[in-house]
């Protein structure tokens, strides 16, 4: 599993599971022709500044070079995660190799078939 920017900033403290979801909510009430990456809503709503998304952001791709994990409740973030996800979001027709594409803006791994990125709402 790749680390997603909010599981760093879940890890790190900056972010709590309910603003998660609360700023999940948010995402998915959007035009999705308009619909706003994640770190830009928790920006918004004020969790934390710019300062906070820079640093884990810099964490993440550390954690990522070096093959390592942050120690959280990975699956107690899966479960909820994938309630969190609409259907729509899943892939339509059975893809055959079953792979995986990364999100070229929050850089998390999507199934293959996804259009849109469940973890910041940007188009794949």
């Amino acid at each position: 599993m790749s680390i997603t920017l909010t599981q760093v900033l879940i890890q790190q403290g900056y972010l709590t599971n309910e603003q998660y979801h609360n700023s999940y909510q948010i995402q998915q009430s959007q035009p999705i022709e308009l619909r706003q990456p994640l770190a830009q809503i928790y920006l918004e709503q004020g969790f934390f500044g710019i300062e906070h998304v820079e640093y884990c952001i810099r964490l993440r791709q550390q954690y990522i070079s070096e093959g390592v994990e942050p120690e959280f409740d990975k699956t107690s973030y899966e479960e909820q995660q994938q309630q969190y996800v609409p259907e729509q979001q899943q892939p339509t027709s059975a893809s055959s190799g079953g792979g995986a594409t990364n999100c070229k803006v929050c850089l998390s791994e999507c199934q293959d078939g996804w259009t849109i990125c469940p973890f910041c709402g940007s188009n794949l």
